[in-house]
């Protein structure tokens, strides 16, 4: 199956003009609805409540540009796609998103839209292949251009599709400071350490750096309720500038390979009772999976 097969150049649109998401989630619905009308009674203003409510439960903005606002319908009986391409990129929750792909589909319909996410955002990667999708100057060329490529809609989904690929990372000479200022300003608990090629060196967790501030005597005694004070944290604070991240760096966590199917991620998870893996092709980092991102992208979705 093709994703072209589920595109229309009536529903494919292109913006030039500076509008917000509302505005533009608007046209997209309006150009829906001209095509597809008739299949479903959601042409309404109920349509865009949905799609701006599920919007604001999790983003729906990907790193690689592409937004891919949906929601599941059970008067539908089709999957809908409708595209828009942003001359003025948008930003959803820090993400620059310069195109939108909107998706409609039924309620039984879970794998077929989640196999239609994965074929796009793959598309979304593909530098070449968008380089050549916003040269068209219309909405048949953009057609011809997605039919030429035969993009296939795999049966399967697998870890690549929904991983967060190039993640923040640290290299093994960051010091112990480096790595509390990624803490507080990304909110992360795990980042990988990488080379300068990339090759995958280990990870370093929050729980890495508090252990620092925790003498190894205190971890065999069963009740620490008469410590009342955070004097031995102190040590983080002191080694902050001459402790090196590959001095109490995991060198060799569990990790995922990007073929992954998403059960044996969870499996993982559940099994080696973690919430984030990174994932690792022939010794190079190739992006970070989350407990988070697998309830955001697959169930939820």
């Amino acid at each position: 199956m093709l994703l072209s097969s589920f595109l229309n150049q009536r529903t494919i649109l292109m913006e030039n003009d500076a509008l917000d998401r509302e505005q533009i989630y608007k046209n997209m619905i309006a150009a829906i609805c001209k095509v597809y009308g008739k299949e479903s009674n959601t042409c309404d203003d109920m349509l865009l409540k949905k799609i701006l409510e599920r919007d604001r439960e999790a983003s729906v903005g990907y790193p690689s540009g592409l937004a891919i606002p949906h929601v599941r319908l059970e008067d539908l009986n089709d999957t809908i796609v409708c595209l828009c391409f942003l001359k003025h990129p948008i930003d959803y929750d820090g993400v620059q998103v310069r195109w939108i792909a909107m998706i409609l589909t039924d309620i039984a319909s879970s794998r077929l839209y989640l196999n239609i996410v994965a074929a796009l955002l793959k598309v979304s990667q593909n530098a070449e292949f968008m380089g050549r999708i916003f040269a068209c100057e219309n909405a048949h060329d953009i057609f011809v251009a997605f039919d030429k490529e035969k993009i296939q809609i795999s049966k399967s989904l697998h870890l690549e599709d929904i991983m967060t690929p190039k993640p923040i990372t640290l290299g093994p000479d960051y010091t112990l400071g480096n790595l509390n200022s990624l803490i507080n300003r990304y909110g992360h608990a795990v980042f990988p350490v990488v080379d300068e090629a990339g090759r995958f060196l280990g990870e370093v967790h929050i729980l890495n750096m508090l252990k620092i501030g925790v003498p190894d005597y205190m971890l065999s005694i069963d009740n620490l309720n008469f410590l009342q004070s955070v004097e031995p944290l102190e040590r983080i604070f002191e080694q902050e500038h001459t402790l090196l991240v590959q001095d109490f760096m995991d060198k060799e966590p569990p990790t995922l390979e990007p073929s992954a199917s998403i059960i044996e991620t969870v499996s993982m998870m559940i099994h080696h009772q973690r919430r984030v893996f990174c994932v690792v092709e022939d010794g190079i980092l190739k992006g970070i999976i989350t407990a988070k991102d697998i309830v955001r992208k697959v169930i939820r979705a």
